[in-house]
């Protein structure tokens, strides 16, 4: 029951703070706008750096945390530009 009023309960919250809450906002946005970047970047890096730490033998826990933590900040820092390269390539399509 709570997840199918969840969002709308959280909507409503924003909007009626949203004067105060202007950043919080601003942050879903940029999220929103990259979420299909920052999920196949992370899924992509994580799957790798995993793959790599089996291979060389130290696939251990505390090492599989330092790989998510690392993956999801390559991630942020990649977001933008992959964006913008798609964005490019697709205009480019379009004028063909």
């Amino acid at each position: 029951m709570i997840p199918l009023f969840g969002i709308p309960i959280v909507t409503i919250f924003f909007k009626f703070f949203e004067l105060k809450c202007k950043w919080i906002l601003n942050i879903f946005h940029w999220l929103g706008k990259y979420s299909l970047e920052l999920y196949i970047l992370h899924v992509l890096q994580k799957n790798s750096f995993f793959y790599a730490a089996n291979i060389c033998g130290c696939d251990t826990i505390e090492v599989r945390r330092i790989l998510v933590i690392t993956a999801l900040l390559l991630s942020f820092a990649l977001c933008v530009p992959i964006h913008d390269l798609i964005d490019k390539q697709i205009a480019k399509s379009k004028l063909k």
